[in-house]
């Protein structure tokens, strides 16, 4: 296990949840062989522990990984020390971990750049969706389910005639209204960052990810390589070819490389070169039956293998990343779109739009209609892909903002940039 990583875990979840740095009192094992999902359910303070800690650098994050193995390895007892101290709100003694002198020399010892990456890499690891089993088996690690402020702010700001008659046309015309009109207000751990914005473009220029200090800039320039190696391998595949042992190598790392950014590490032994080529066929022929692996890690590995196509038109064009927060953006706003219409059955005008299961901030979001579970669906991936696609040619052909480009400068919106604005208001 990379110590650097795991010591910058435990500190931001010392910060996020006991507002003090690594090190200032033992830190709660809180360890056992329930899922992540079921322990955070019955104490959501279990979040701030060393096992999940440990859990969320392991792919095996269903698994206690605080063995009294762990403790007792000659390379980490140097490092922590098992004690018992009070914790929680009745002050019993549980078992703990006591950073030791020479591991918090170590921390305080790295160079503040380092401990700046890391900080980042953590929060990649505490701030994705961390989604188990089923789709309502959503682990939240971070403080900030349930922001009574982001709540309130969902709001609907435009006027929905009644009798059931508008198309999709003309509902994803009063959705990106909507999305336009209304201030967005960003924020991080329950705080405010800067004025609230309104419009499309102040909102995509709001994007951040997954610390305040990663903007829309910053973001596009980590992504920048990624989609070039992944346009490459994307081109390999053409005419039904197969890469070769090298680009199956690239293949792999790249995968890695998508998981990383978006903190979300797979099973071990899912990441093979047969089931990225899987991904990269289905999201190139935006196969909705696909029976390629899907998931909120893989849905972005199919975004990065069409991102070159982001400017096609038509059968086969970009994917998006239909994660939790950008399914809750599109979906609650919708849902009371057609709600306030009076239409009641979704899948007529929006077949294949399912639901991923999310917490945090305003989510999960109260709906009135019926949405299928779009969780691990190819079918919710190329739909919700296709939804995306129709709202870029809105905002492209209409009296709107044009897109502000990471460089400087605008130009047309892309679906990517669409889906970095449904990104932020679905949180």
């Amino acid at each position: 296990m990379d110590l650097a990583l795991l010591l910058a875990v435990c500190d931001e979840l010392s910060q996020e949840w006991k507002d003090h740095a690594l090190g200032v009192e033992p830190m709660p094992v809180y360890g056992d062989n329930k899922s992540l999902a079921e322990r955070l359910r019955a104490n959501p303070h279990y979040a701030c522990s060393f096992d999940v800690a440990c859990r969320l650098l392991s792919s095996q994050r269903n698994t206690r990984q605080t063995s009294r193995a762990l403790f007792d390895h000659v390379d980490n007892a140097q490092w922590f020390e098992r004690v018992k101290a009070p914790h929680g709100l009745g002050g019993r003694n549980v078992d703990c971990v006591e950073f030791t002198a020479p591991c918090l020399a170590y921390w305080h010892g790295l160079p503040d750049g380092v401990r700046a990456q890391l900080a980042l890499q953590a929060q990649q690891l505490i701030c994705a969706d961390v989604e188990l089993g089923t789709g309502e088996d959503v682990a939240v690690v971070t403080m900030q389910w349930s922001d009574p402020q982001a709540i309130a702010a969902l709001a609907s700001t435009v006027e929905v005639p009644a009798g059931g008659t508008l198309d999709r046309r003309q509902l994803l015309q009063l959705l990106i209204a909507d999305i336009g009109q209304t201030p967005f207000q960003p924020r991080y751990r329950r705080q405010n960052i800067g004025a609230p914005v309104t419009g499309w473009d102040r909102r995509l220029l709001a994007y951040f990810w997954p610390h305040k200090s990663v903007g829309y800039a910053g973001t596009a320039q980590k992504t920048k390589p990624l989609i070039a190696a992944a346009a490459q391998l994307a081109l390999c595949l053409e005419g039904g070819r197969d890469w070769d042992g090298q680009q199956q190598g690239e293949a792999v790392d790249l995968a890695e490389a998508i998981f990383r950014w978006g903190g979300v590490p797979q099973k071990h032994g899912t990441v093979t070169p047969a089931n990225v080529a899987a991904v990269f066929r289905a999201a190139l022929a935006a196969d909705g039956k696909a029976a390629a692996l899907m998931n909120s890690g893989w849905t972005k590995v199919a975004a990065f293998a069409t991102a070159h196509r982001d400017h096609a038109r038509g059968a086969g064009c970009a994917q998006v990343i239909w994660d939790s927060r950008v399914a809750t953006s599109l979906i609650s706003r919708l849902d009371h779109l057609l709600s306030a219409n009076g239409q009641s059955a979704p899948g007529n005008l929006f077949p294949g739009i399912g639901t991923v299961a999310g917490r945090g901030g305003s989510r999960p979001r109260p709906l009135r209609l019926r949405w299928p579970d779009g969780y691990r669906k190819w079918s919710a991936q190329v739909a919700g892909s296709a939804l995306v696609r129709d709202i870029c040619g809105l905002l492209n052909a209409g009296n709107h903002p044009a897109m502000p480009l990471p460089e400087g400068g605008t130009g047309p919106w892309t679906m990517r940039g669409v889906e970095m604005v449904l990104f932020m208001d679905g949180y």
